[in-house]
């Protein structure tokens, strides 16, 4: 009998351990088993990407309430500069912010 074995994709918060043995049955040839840390890796990259996604959308709704603002306002010109620098130094930047799937 041949020695069976076989390659999945498994989550980060797992590893593969190959298997082999003449006398495994069909399609078994891997088994999971929790890596340390990971669960705690992946949770935290999955608070990082939630946070990051808020604060896309907390930033564009109080940017478009800043734009409105500056329209309708009668402010100095000084004062349109630094609010619009403002929003310019607190845009998410896209290499650093990642898009909604």
């Amino acid at each position: 009998a041949a020695n069976r074995t076989e390659r999945r994709t498994v989550p980060v918060t797992h590893a593969a351990v190959e298997i082999s043995s003449p006398l495994a049955p069909a399609g078994w040839g891997s088994a999971l088993r929790p890596l340390p840390g990971a669960a705690a890796e992946a949770e935290a990259v999955e608070r990082k990407l939630l946070a990051a996604r808020e604060y896309r959308e907390v930033y564009s709704r109080y940017k478009k309430l800043s734009d409105e603002a500056l329209e309708q306002e009668a402010l100095p010109l000084g004062y349109q500069e630094i609010i619009r620098n403002y929003f310019e130094g607190i845009r998410p930047q896209r290499d650093e912010v990642p898009e909604e799937e």
